[in-house]
């Protein structure tokens, strides 16, 4: 989770992440850069970073020990009903721009259910997380 956007919400405040998440984490590259950023250098061998996907270690290690001053105050599993639906999301978000999104919350509904742990995903999925930051300065 990016320090500055923590240092930023007050104390008691809660932040909402949506973190994708498989068995097996990776990170994702392109050839293209999606998000058009500039001064992001590619990888020669690899393109351009797209996204990066946790597994329970990598959310462990990489976010949730770094929690010394939150508490979370609710954290769900959620994935895909049937593997590859995302895949096909991310086609047609690819052909038909920024404006399928506007179609993500029923999308969602239909195309994904609850699981109670990542090891128990059929492919992608996202792991929904609200952390309460604490009043007191942790030590």
């Amino acid at each position: 989770m990016s320090q500055r956007v923590w240092r930023l919400l007050k104390p008691g405040g809660i932040l909402v992440l949506s973190i994708p998440v498989k068995k097996v984490g990776h990170d994702e590259y392109r050839g293209k850069n999606i998000y058009g950023l500039e001064g992001i250098p590619s990888s020669a061998n690899r393109g351009h970073f797209f996204q990066r996907y946790y597994d329970e270690v990598g959310l462990r290690t990489r976010i949730l020990d770094r929690l010394t001053d939150g508490r979370i105050v609710s954290q769900q599993t959620w994935g895909e009903r049937k593997a590859g639906w995302f895949e096909e999301y991310e086609r047609q978000w690819m052909v038909r721009g920024a404006g399928i999104t506007c179609l993500d919350p029923i999308l969602m509904m239909r195309n994904l259910r609850g699981f109670s742990d990542i090891k128990d995903l059929v492919g992608v999925g996202v792991e929904c997380l609200a952390v309460r930051k604490s009043v007191e300065k942790a030590v």
